[in-house]
């Protein structure tokens, strides 16, 4: 038999362990601790991530059209926009259009049609040029656009840079549906390499390269890919994130039922996967890597600034965050989150840090921190304006200090982790919670 330490006003009862085999997060409702939320009774995980198959695009019926048929001709530094489109309307409901190796200048966006796919040979040898005229702003310049009510469309195995003018986006998905953008390499661009918004569902993302923006500045610059305004089922796999982008993979404005896995970010300015504090709700982020930058490899809301809360049940799980600032930040008000399993090392600051602004009532509700390993950070998990709040069956190890609970944090459990081998192992500033079947305690 154990006996719950008993602290401030919450008192535990002697119990002989926390029943982590029966429920992932590492402990149920039942068992003293605040309670756990984004799972429905007896589920086995949270209710994140895609909620329904996913829908690839149906593939092309009809024979490729090469796009040389209608007059482009690579590597001649003449615009081929309209041997472009002139081939995706040729393509009609169901064809490939062809690039074949070489380089293609287009002078103005293409746009694509339901059913129809572009296609190079790969990043290396087929490369689209965009040099657009300076009075197309870079909310409209894009290279290739997918609009509402397309479906079954896609880019593929190629690259997109910018030689001349203004480049906003290299893909611009917007409100379209069964959409997929694989093997291409973005440069050079000033907004965002593959930006989806406005509602598009089942847009697929996968073995991109993104790197280089043109402006790292505020207000929407800078961007690797973009999940905006109502986005649900995308699917965001296996890219390459960076150097020089401001953010990675951002996730905003209500965007939710979204899955962003086994991503690699190095060189990132600021957060590397951002949940932007617009109401983002059930969201999956797992088993990417955030490799060196500034700011967050991982943020949930904002600590301060122009933005503020992240939605409800986003689920952050094996992931691995390295020499960023902070390893994952969760910010203002982003009440219900959950993060578990991931790997937060060699970081600047802290670990995990989770804190709101510094006012009454403005507090982060609801956080679950469980089985994550904190190493060899400035601290490993450092806690402020939070309420009901588990930590629990973590390692904290390496840092000068595990952790770290300010008085701004109330009804607590911290119940079951490791905290040896850090030069000092808890401070402990607020008494609202319960400390229990910690191993490592100074």
């Amino acid at each position: 038999m154990r006996r719950g330490l008993r602290i401030g006003a919450i008192a535990v009862a002697a119990t002989a362990g926390l029943g982590g085999a029966a429920f992932l997060l590492g402990g149920g409702d039942d068992d003293g601790g605040p309670p756990v939320p984004c799972r429905e009774p007896g589920a086995s995980r949270p209710d994140a991530g895609l909620a329904e198959p996913f829908r690839r695009p149906r593939p092309p019926g009809a024979s490729p059209i090469d796009v040389r048929a209608f007059g482009a001709i690579p590597d001649d530094d003449i615009d081929d926009a309209a041997a472009l489109s002139a081939a995706v309307v040729e393509a009609g409901t169901g064809g490939t259009v062809v690039l074949g190796s070489g380089r293609y200048r287009i002078e103005r966006p293409i746009d694509l049609a339901s059913g129809v796919r572009i296609a190079g040979e790969s990043p290396e040898r087929t490369v689209v040029e965009t040099a657009f005229a300076d009075r197309l702003g870079e909310r409209d310049a894009y290279a290739f656009g997918m609009g509402k009510g397309v479906t079954d469309a896609a880019v593929a195995d190629l690259a997109i840079t910018q030689v001349g003018g203004a480049l906003g986006y290299g893909v611009l998905v917007s409100g379209a549906e069964r959409v997929e953008v694989a093997d291409v390499r973005v440069e050079r661009f000033s907004k965002g390499g593959v930006w989806i918004r406005d509602g598009a569902s089942h847009v697929s993302v996968r073995d991109a390269e993104i790197a280089r923006a043109t402006d790292l500045g505020g207000e929407g610059h800078g961007y690797g890919i973009t999940l905006s305004g109502d986005v649900h089922h995308a699917w965001v796999s296996g890219n390459t994130l960076g150097p020089r982008l401001r953010h990675g993979v951002i996730i905003q404005f209500r965007a939710h039922n979204n899955l962003v896995e086994r991503n690699t970010s190095r060189g990132i300015h600021g957060d590397a996967f951002d949940f932007h504090g617009e109401e983002e709700f059930r969201n999956e982020l797992r088993l990417n890597r955030a490799l060196g930058g500034g700011g967050s490899g991982i943020e949930v809301g904002k600590t301060g600034g122009v933005h503020a809360a992240a939605g409800p049940c986003n689920w952050i799980h094996h992931n691995e965050v390295t020499g960023h600032q902070f390893g994952i930040t969760v910010g203002f008000q982003s009440h219900e989150q959950v993060v578990e399993d991931n790997r937060f090392h060699a970081n600047e600051e802290a670990g995990i840090l989770a804190t709101s602004v510094d006012r009454k009532n403005a507090l982060v509700r609801g956080l679950v921190v469980a089985r994550n390993r904190s190493e060899d950070n400035g601290v490993g998990g450092s806690f402020r304006h939070v309420e009901r709040l588990r930590i629990e069956d973590n390692t904290f190890t390496g840092n000068r200090l595990g952790l770290s609970i300010e008085s701004t944090v109330r009804d607590y459990w911290i119940v079951g982790n490791d905290l040896r081998g850090n030069r000092r192992s808890l401070e402990l500033g607020s008494p609202s919670g319960v400390v229990r079947d910690n191993r490592g305690l100074d």
